[in-house]
């Protein structure tokens, strides 16, 4: 019977350790966004037309978007110093009727191949470790001002042949929202479920986030966000980037994150930036000044209307 050798297996773990140490599966703590990915993680309290990816983040604040649809694809190269993973992934967002928005999400990510050997240690094969992340959400506006939403994920991590080298888990967030004007401001719980295999914490944290956009000049705007997590581990990060955008048609990130050691996504600054004409939609996030996620890029592709 196949198998991976024990130091191969071990470097996996070792990566995704670095990520969330003393948790598990931390990739469901990833920004799935290019949009918030090029505000370093900040922006999940933003008022867009971009309900596409809410499954992963916030519905609640998805439910006060005008757009009745939304459906957005991404690739993405994550930690290529460190592990270099390839990432696809995509979303869906609808409003059936006004005020509600239901969403949906699927995410693939695979590591390098790896050389499978025998029990003597014969070379037998190659395989390739992956993880997959399945999300669906729903966001209410209670009133023009108020609203909730809740997401479940289900999220996988293949390590190995067989049953005994995957891990699994359910995980669901929780979010509120108000909005007034320029004004957006929510408030939740993320990624909370029980224990993996009765011993691993999942990454979840308590999530505060606002942001606040400033017109000017008939065309322009200036958005301002900021996102905290205190997570169960005893860990925190704190993300604050800016949107440029001109009249809808295109758009200027920036964002920096500071994170503590264990926490899912370490300190780094990201920029990115995108285009809109007639509901479609491009959008690019990269990652810089980061030893372990530096040099992470998303690409996506969105249509709205």
């Amino acid at each position: 019977m196949k198998r991976l050798i024990s130091l191969l297996v071990s470097s996996v773990f070792a990566v995704s350790s670095v990520f969330a140490q003393g948790t598990a599966l931390p990739f469901i703590r990833m920004d799935r966004n290019p949009v918030t990915a090029g505000l370093a993680g900040a922006g999940s309290a933003m008022v867009t037309s971009w309900t596409a990816y809410s499954s992963f983040s916030n519905p609640a604040v998805a439910a006060f978007s005008a757009t009745k649809f939304d459906i957005g694809l991404n690739y993405g190269m994550w930690a290529p110093k460190s592990s270099d993973l390839t990432v696809f992934g995509g979303g869906v967002g609808f409003k059936p009727i006004e005020g509600l928005v239901i969403s949906a999400g699927a995410v693939m990510q695979n590591w390098p191949e790896m050389k499978l050997y025998s029990p003597t240690g014969t070379p037998d094969g190659t395989f390739t470790p992956r993880e997959m992340l399945f999300s669906l959400g729903a966001g209410y506006a209670i009133s023009p001002n108020f609203s909730v939403g809740a997401n479940v994920h289900y999220a996988s991590e293949q390590l190995g042949e067989g049953s005994k080298n995957t891990v699994s888990a359910i995980c669901g967030d929780f979010f509120a929202a108000y909005s007034t004007g320029p004004l957006q401001v929510s408030a939740g719980i993320a990624a909370l479920g029980g224990k993996v295999d009765g011993k691993y914490y999942l990454p979840t944290s308590a999530k505060l986030a606002g942001a606040y956009m400033i017109p000017f000049e008939k065309v322009h705007s200036i958005t301002l966000v900021a996102d905290a997590d205190y997570y169960f581990s005893g860990d925190a990060g704190v993300s604050a980037g800016l949107q440029y955008a001109y009249d809808g048609l295109a758009f200027l990130r920036a964002g920096y994150r500071y994170a503590t050691d264990g926490a899912p996504v370490p300190t780094h600054l990201a920029v990115g930036g995108g285009i809109s004409y007639q509901g479609l939609r491009v959008d690019i996030s990269y990652i810089t000044l980061s030893e372990i996620i530096g040099g992470s890029l998303s690409l996506g592709l969105a249509y709205s209307f």
